[in-house]
C-alpha cells in the first residue's frame, strides 16, 4: 500500500484510481490515516486502527475529499478527526457503536406523533 504525506497537492497529483478496485494511500504523518480512491475516482478520508483488546483492524470512513479539509483550524479537519477517533480506539471505545447508539436515541417529536396518532389529513 502506497504511503505519502497527505496534503491537498499530493492527493490531487498522486492519488490515482485503479480499475481493479479501491486504492489506499496511507499518511506518513498520522499512523492509520489515509485516503481511499475508488475505481471511479471518488476520494474519501479513512482511518484504520485496532480497538484496544481486539485482534482485527477496523476501517472507518471519515468523509469525502473536498467536504473535509486537511491541516486546518476548522472543525472539519480530517486529520484532527482521525486523531480523535484513534484516541477513542485506544480508550476501548468503538466509534461505530457510538454512532449507532446516538442514532437509536434520536427520536423526534414529529416521528413520535406520526407513529402514535392518526394522520389529520385523512
Amino acid at each position: 500500500m502506497p504511503k505519502l504525506k497527505l496534503t491537498k497537492t499530493n492527493i490531487d497529483t498522486k492519488a490515482k484510481p485503479s480499475p481493479l478496485g479501491d486504492v489506499y494511500y496511507w499518511d506518513t504523518v498520522t499512523r492509520g490515516f489515509g485516503v481511499r480512491v475508488s475505481p471511479k475516482g471518488a476520494i474519501s478520508y479513512v482511518l484504520q486502527s485496532r480497538l484496544r483488546g481486539e485482534e482485527r483492524d477496523v476501517r472507518i470512513t471519515i468523509g469525502s475529499y473536498g467536504a473535509w479539509l486537511l491541516d486546518s483550524y476548522d472543525e472539519r479537519d480530517a486529520r484532527r478527526k482521525a486523531q480523535e477517533l484513534k484516541q477513542q480506539f485506544e480508550e476501548g471505545i468503538d466509534p461505530r457503536a457510538k454512532v449507532k447508539e446516538d442514532a437509536a436515541r434520536l427520536v423526534t417529536l414529529g416521528g413520535l406523533r406520526r407513529s402514535t396518532l392518526p394522520d389529520p389529513a385523512r
